[in-house]
């Protein structure tokens, strides 16, 4: 988001989210942080972020399957359907 709208948006986005009560802030921490960190050296033919790799670990652990996010890309490469381009709509 940063890259895409600015610092100021950003962190406007993320103090929205912080005090939504629609969202869940997710620690990423014990098994979660290690398989992240595994993930993150296993994909080194490609330019994913490790917190790409964090947010991929802790979805697929709470069975989330589509994403909504600016790094498209990433998160087709790690089997995600990202909302709404993959399944059209807004």
């Amino acid at each position: 988001m940063l890259r895409k709208v600015g610092h100021r948006a950003a962190v406007n986005a993320l103090d929205t989210i912080r005090k939504a009560s629609t969202f869940n802030v997710l620690p990423v921490g014990g098994s979660a942080f290690d398989r992240s960190c595994e993930r993150f050296a296993e994909y080194d033919d490609q330019q994913i972020s490790f917190v790409d790799h964090s947010s991929a670990v802790l979805a697929v652990d709470r069975g989330i399957d589509h994403v909504f996010t600016f790094d498209r890309s990433d998160f087709r490469t790690l089997g995600f359907t990202v909302v709404p381009d993959d399944i059209g709509g807004v």
